[in-house]
């Protein structure tokens, strides 16, 4: 999912504590799904934990590294596109030509949802109109590609100006979650009602974006011993904020702004910690994070019905079967691709000034 850029190619190295902040996100969403508890909802505090990484991802990837907007838009296809085709094919056509002993399943993926996904208005689909189960989850890829879209707008208006973008990101990020709170607490409207919509979750990527923006410099200059607790009781306040006994729009106002510094003040956290997030197990998972999160769905829906482990192991079976034979080959395959296009057109165009 959610949590999909990476920093590769054009950052100067791959940090394997993002990847395991990636692998606590999962692991998060997956024991949140089938394995509920009664103070946290942790399904949705992973999906925060996968929000608040795209943030600082973005802006490492958008600023610090500079790549050109073509370069971003064809990295965020080859990462999401060939899993999520092939997911939301397979869903759908089994969904709608085979009933499963005797089950119809017709209507938990059809294909008006099957389109919207693919139109990446998940969210408010199932808002006006009512989504199908098995792409319930697809509401936050939704969320990640507009705030994709519209960062990329960000860095185009503000020419990467890095002050002004800065200011951009946080003031949207804080009217989307004033907005949010706003509208629970005087509406009175909760649940996926209002925080599936984008205008009010996209809070949880424009607001890390921002403070990274505003504050990796910084940090790296005022490094020390007290800057290294700022991650660990960042987080700890965002799980705090995300338990049951709190109202609903802390989880997503509080919450999301202990979560985002945090993840911005990560590079800073002691040695050890930073090791302990970077080791091989965590990122392996981290790296298969996003066929995890696509495949989860269906399983978790029919957890009753085929048993809690069966449909875990099954979902596992089936995401790393997804990265190993289309996400990584198809990420490898069309990233190579659109390199050797570019490489060809620049050397058509030396070529021609050199004529």
């Amino acid at each position: 999912m959610t949590g999909s850029v990476e920093l590769t190619g054009d950052a100067p190295e791959r940090l394997g504590y993002l990847d395991g902040w990636r692998a606590l996100a999962i692991v998060s969403l997956l024991w949140g799904h089938f394995f509920e508890t009664a103070y946290i909802n942790l399904g949705a505090f992973g999906v925060e934990l996968f929000f608040v990484l795209s943030g600082r991802l973005m802006a490492e990837i958008l600023f610090f590294c500079r790549i050109d907007i073509g370069t971003f838009v064809r990295r965020r296809i080859s990462r999401i596109v060939p899993a999520l085709f092939v997911f939301t094919t397979a869903t759908v056509l089994f969904a709608q030509l085979f009933p499963f002993f005797g089950k119809d399943y017709s209507g938990f993926a059809d294909w008006p949802s099957f389109l919207a996904a693919w139109l990446f208005l998940y969210n408010y689909y199932d808002f006006f109109f009512g989504g199908a189960w098995w792409f319930n989850h697809l509401w936050s890829l939704s969320v990640e590609e507009h705030c994709y879209m519209l960062l990329a707008a960000v860095v185009i208006l503000t020419t990467r100006n890095r002050r002004h973008a800065t200011g951009v990101a946080l003031a949207l990020g804080f009217a989307c979650m004033i907005s949010g709170v706003l509208q629970a607490n005087l509406l009175d409207i909760g649940g996926h009602d209002l925080y599936w919509r984008t205008d009010v979750r996209a809070a949880s990527v424009l607001v890390p974006f921002g403070l990274y923006l505003a504050l990796k410099e910084l940090l790296a200059l005022k490094a020390g011993r007290w800057l290294m607790w700022v991650s660990p009781v960042g987080f700890a306040l965002g799980f705090c904020f995300s338990l049951n006994s709190f109202p609903e729009w802390m989880h997503y106002s509080l919450g999301t702004l202990s979560l985002s510094i945090a993840v911005v003040t990560l590079d800073a956290t002691a040695k050890p910690l930073l090791g302990l997030l970077g080791t091989r197990p965590l990122a392996w998972l981290g790296n298969v994070s996003f066929s995890l999160y696509l495949w989860q769905q269906p399983f978790y829906v029919q957890r009753a019905s085929i048993g809690v482990w069966l449909g875990l192991a099954a979902c596992v079976i089936l995401a790393l079967v997804s990265y190993y034979t289309i996400e990584r080959p198809g990420r490898t395959y069309l990233n190579t691709h659109w390199r050797s296009d570019r490489q060809r057109s620049m050397a058509a165009t030396t070529v021609s000034q050199n004529a």
